[in-house]
């Protein structure tokens, strides 16, 4: 059996059994944040976060590009 490694798009830390994880999604001009274990479907580009600091910095990030 494979496993998928998933790594921070900002620090590229790499993401642990018990590390509790968020996904940044950008969507046109919208950003949603979720946890990274839950089933919703992304649309657009999407980044994986190890927490709640790099979320901040994605965020961060998106918003001066717009």
């Amino acid at each position: 059996m494979r496993r998928e490694t998933i790594i921070c798009d900002v620090c590229g830390k790499s993401k642990q059994q018990t590390n509790h994880w968020f996904v940044v999604s950008l969507s046109g001009d919208i950003i949603t944040i979720f946890g990274r274990d839950s089933q919703l479907d992304v649309d657009g580009k999407r980044f994986d976060c190890c927490g709640e600091s790099c979320v901040l910095k994605k965020v961060s990030e998106l918003i001066k590009k717009a």
